[in-house]
């Protein structure tokens, strides 16, 4: 398992590990940092260790598109979810695709509309170097004017490199500039989120800007137990897993990998 350099990915690289235990493998994670070149260099070294099979989250087919050719040659299995890749050319299984951001952020817009009843004014937050997030964006927005056709929606992108670091000041320095602002939507509330509501009280933020947003953790859930998080949508990580790995499972047992996701698909 490749991490993609946040921490939902840390999250998953412990969920496939016990899995792979689950079935008799052994599984390990090699970390990055998310840039071209960390994750080149990881498909390198798992491909060097002698892996069977390779999980990505989000890959990005033209960042690693030597490596996916590489293992394809060398028969190792290679899989991702949470991508805007065609499965095929190297790539066996793609979990958790467009479809499912897309409802994600149906859900969010529903949501924000519903809670304000109608006097929303949004900034939705993203981290565009996960491209598998303009799916939930798109959709995020058309719903929400669909549902609203007078509520204000703007954007605002925070480069990977912020996260853990700068990610809250500038989300607050957004809306100090901003004020009309009273919804936050974070494309990845654990990766986005950690700080920020307290960014929000150290700028008299709390009563007037409410969070939404996907995926959470520890953290996470415990800001919205208290108050400082309005909802999150979960990030079904067991499922995304899970079926990961009963791609590479069913491919070396040499029988049809299925297509179960989203779970509203004919085939689940």
């Amino acid at each position: 398992f490749i991490s993609c350099g946040v921490e939902a990915c840390e999250i998953q690289g412990d969920i496939i590990k016990q899995g792979a235990a689950d079935l008799g493998w052994t599984a390990s994670t090699i970390g990055t940092d998310g840039s071209p070149e960390q994750l080149q260099n990881a498909f390198e070294t798992a491909l060097r260790q002698g892996a069977d099979g390779v999980i990505l989250n989000a890959v990005n087919r033209d960042a690693v598109a030597k490596q996916i050719e590489k293992a394809e040659q060398q028969g190792v299995a290679f899989v991702t979810c949470c991508s805007i890749e065609k499965e095929g050319d190297g790539i066996l299984r793609n979990v958790g695709g467009t479809e499912n951001s897309a409802m994600i952020g149906e859900n969010l817009a529903a949501k924000i509309v519903a809670d304000s009843d109608g006097t929303a004014n949004t900034l939705f937050v993203n981290i565009s170097a996960f491209q598998i997030l303009q799916a939930l964006a798109d959709q995020l927005e058309t719903s929400y004017k669909e549902f609203c056709a007078d509520c204000e929606y703007a954007t605002l992108d925070i480069p990977a490199t912020s996260l853990g670091k700068d990610a809250p000041d500038r989300i607050v320095s957004y809306l100090r500039s901003h004020p009309q602002v009273n919804y936050v939507v974070l494309s990845v509330s654990n990766a986005l989120g950690a700080g920020l509501p307290a960014a929000l009280k150290a700028a008299g933020l709390t009563d007037k800007v409410k969070i939404v947003g996907q995926s959470g953790d520890t953290l996470t859930f415990q800001d919205m137990a208290a108050g400082n998080i309005e909802s999150v949508i979960p990030f079904d990580y067991y499922a995304v897993d899970y079926l990961m790995l009963d791609a590479l499972a069913r491919h070396f047992a040499g029988v049809p990998v299925r297509r179960a996701w989203p779970r509203t698909s004919s085939s689940a």
